[in-house]
């Protein structure tokens, strides 16, 4: 323990590795907000001590739930998981970046999750359903670009 927090060896031993970190949340005093991976359970954690942190981080948990389809983990404010069970590292990074860069009352319209490409004049679009099975995922694209279906094989590659 570091005065009143835990060390940083202490929140990796709890809440796994960090996968991503952003460094400055823009709707809460600039704190800096990771993302920890154990046993198939994400964790969102900050090291400040502000108060309405766990609001806040509860927003941005909710925010992954809403625009992720993740699921919350029951009896906690800040840990999310995968309804299929599975780990898809890439979009848990993207979620992050979103989920703590849009402002707490954002809600999507519709289903799933739209964003500008940087490198082409396309929107992206995100969207997800269960089936029997599991959770699938599917992108597309709107706007005009020379090979839409071979920037959207890029995209998804990463």
């Amino acid at each position: 323990m570091t005065g009143n927090r835990p060390s940083v060896a202490k929140i990796i031993e709890e809440y796994g590795q960090c996968l991503e970190l952003v460094p400055m949340d823009p709707h809460f005093h600039g704190i800096s907000v990771g993302l920890y991976l154990k046993d198939g359970v994400c964790t969102l954690w900050s090291y400040t001590g502000k108060p309405g942190l766990e609001e806040r981080i509860t927003a941005i948990r909710d925010q992954f739930v809403a625009l992720g389809g993740l699921t919350p983990v029951d009896g906690t404010h800040n840990q999310i998981k995968f309804l299929c069970g599975g780990l898809h590292l890439r979009a848990l990074r993207f979620l992050l970046a979103q989920a703590v860069g849009k402002s707490p009352d954002f809600s999507p319209e519709g289903d799933g999750l739209s964003i500008r490409d940087t490198r082409t004049k396309l929107t992206l679009n995100v969207s997800g359903k269960e089936t029997t099975e599991r959770y699938v995922y599917e992108l597309s694209a709107t706007g005009e670009a020379t090979s839409i279906p071979a920037r959207l094989r890029m995209v998804v590659a990463g």
